[in-house]
């Protein structure tokens, strides 16, 4: 799965690799959007767009490490 991931981020333009990054990260849509010197519209639009299933993905990732312990060996 991750390399999945890593593959449709690939095709991203560099604009939009580093605005995903930032919400991966947990940054708000402000937050990227003042980075890149964007509107949050834009920030919205390509979250619903173009890395809207790359989100999702990453959500239920998240929820399978955390429900199976995070990896740390439990």
């Amino acid at each position: 799965m991750l390399i999945l991931r890593d593959q449709t981020v690939f095709r991203f333009q560099p604009r939009q690799r580093r605005m995903m990054a930032g919400l991966l990260m947990g940054a708000t849509q402000v937050e990227v959007a003042r980075q890149e010197k964007v509107s949050q519209q834009a920030v919205s639009e390509f979250a619903r767009g173009a890395g809207s299933s790359l989100l999702e993905v990453q959500k239920i990732f998240d929820g399978v490490t955390a429900w199976s312990g995070g990896g740390d060996g439990e």
